[in-house]
């Protein structure tokens, strides 16, 4: 007889606790929708912005940028001698994986690329013909395990030069534009 009123007591203890928890939550959305709806007759009363309609630019993004994030937007490093890219752990890019920073790099012919090891990890430069189907194609293809490593190639024809890390070849992978 005892099990049964302690099932009741918790039941009925589920029930009211399940109600008070809709009833609070309830509450809070609705004081959240009243601070939605004050924000939003402030931005309605708010005069619109000028908008500058001049032919500048300066703001606009264009496909040659001077990020270095390993976000793969070309980055245009012609003009330069030696260029470096490094090779950075999870904790330095920006999705948590290994990666080239920079990784789609715009150069010159004649142009040194320097790839650099930022941590001891075991990775390979290795080029290919394709990011799609990554397999090494002659051009080089080096290793780097220690912190400070390094590999450089010159890039001496024009054209396109896709390389990868051959045990992270899933999502570690660059290009290289030379002009």
């Amino acid at each position: 007889m005892g099990t049964k009123r302690s099932e009741w007591t918790r039941r009925k203890l589920l029930r009211r606790s399940g109600t008070a928890t809709v009833v609070a939550v309830s509450a809070l959305a609705g004081c959240l929708d009243s601070e939605t709806d004050e924000t939003n007759e402030a931005t309605d009363d708010a005069e619109p912005a000028e908008s500058d309609d001049s032919d500048d630019d300066s703001s606009a993004t264009d496909e040659t940028a001077d990020a270095d994030d390993g976000s793969d937007v070309l980055v245009d490093m012609t003009g330069e001698e030696t260029i470096e890219i490094e090779l950075v752990d999870g904790e330095e890019s920006d999705d948590g994986a290994f990666a080239f920073r920079p990784d789609h790099v715009q150069i010159d012919a004649g142009t040194t690329v320097r790839w650099i090891s930022t941590h001891d990890i075991f990775h390979t430069i290795t080029s290919t013909d394709s990011l799609e189907q990554k397999s090494p194609s002659g051009a080089f293809r080096e290793t780097v395990s220690t912190e400070g490593d390094s590999y450089e190639w010159n890039a001496d024809e024009p054209g396109t030069q896709h390389y990868y890390c051959e045990p992270h070849a899933g999502f570690m992978d660059g290009t290289l534009e030379i002009v």
